[in-house]
């Protein structure tokens, strides 16, 4: 909005409102906002930036920035120690259950087993210690219309939003192997295996296992541990498949059948849609391209728009 020039202004109660990192907000109150022509008033902090001819105001705002960052990455540390004392006690954290499991209604910090999802659960882990891939189990959930886990999630009133959600939902592989692997289905809490890079940011890194927070017996199991063994010895295993280094087809080709990319054939001649084999859709199978004549179409119309 303020590129477009639908913002003059910006208001705002103090400079921890605008942002914690004090890197970031002294780059936006220098550089960004001035080329903008943006003007920003910080009313508790006594800044206007039409007096202070594109600088900061003075070491005081940048200290109070940085004190700003300070706090926020105190308040993380708190908010973490804090977590995991919950965790610890046996309490479900997320924002969301896992399919399978609902929220007690009496304790939102306790999973119940959601009867109709626990089913779907079981056939699940039943297929792959039955020795079906987990692309065959993906395709046959597909082909049966049984709803996704989000679909499932939405149909019981549970928002989730998701960053370039796609129209048409479809069971994934990588849906199947991360149910597979997940112990909350043995009746676990896991905490505590990922963690994010730096306070403010959206990346993830993983931990040692040795830093993990287990807790047996949170809740009711909805998989043996036996048939969670064996589901897992069948679908996973330990040799990791040498692959030929291939190219990456550029995602500009999607299927207009399920909405997800187009990627190279085998023999890279072709473009075709890479869920295919899992979505038991037949447009999926029919989305195929000749690769030169794909490029050459696009060439041209670039080369057209050029001119």
């Amino acid at each position: 909005d303020a590129k477009a020039g639908r913002i003059k202004s910006i208001v705002i109660k103090d400079f921890s409102r605008f942002g914690r990192d004090y890197l970031e907000v002294g780059n936006y109150l220098e550089k960004i906002l001035p080329v903008l022509g943006i003007r920003i008033i910080s009313i508790n902090d006594g800044f206007d930036s039409i007096n202070s001819s594109g600088f900061t105001g003075g070491m005081s705002v940048a200290l109070k920035n940085m004190l700003n960052a300070m706090y926020s990455r105190d308040l993380s540390r708190k908010v973490r120690s804090a977590m995991k004392t919950h965790a610890k006690n046996g309490e479900y954290m997320p924002a969301f259950p896992k399919y399978g499991y609902i929220k007690d209604p009496e304790d939102k910090h306790h999973l119940v087993i959601d009867p109709e999802a626990a089913e779907t659960v079981k056939l699940i882990f039943t297929m792959a210690a039955d020795g079906k891939t987990k692309g065959q189990i993906a395709k046959y959930l597909n082909e049966t219309h049984v709803l996704t886990c989000r679909e499932y999630m939405c149909r019981k009133g549970i928002k989730m939003h998701r960053e370039n959600e796609k129209e048409k939902k479809l069971w994934s592989v990588t849906t199947i192997s991360d149910m597979l692997k997940n112990e909350v289905y043995l009746g676990k809490i896991i905490w505590n295996k990922k963690r994010v890079a730096r306070t403010g940011s959206n990346k993830l890194v993983s931990n040692d296992k040795e830093e993990w927070i287990v807790v047996e017996n949170a809740h009711e199991p909805i998989i043996s541990d036996e048939l969670f063994r064996k589901a897992n010895e069948k679908a996973f295993t330990n040799q990791k498949k040498v692959l030929a280094k291939r190219g990456v087809a550029c995602p500009i080709f999607f299927c207009p059948t399920c909405g997800r990319r187009l990627g190279f054939t085998s023999r890279e001649t072709g473009y075709r849609c890479m869920q295919a084999h899992i979505s038991g859709l037949s447009g999926c199978a029919e989305s195929k391209m000749d690769r030169k004549e794909a490029e050459e179409t696009v060439l041209d119309a670039a080369r057209n728009m050029a001119q």
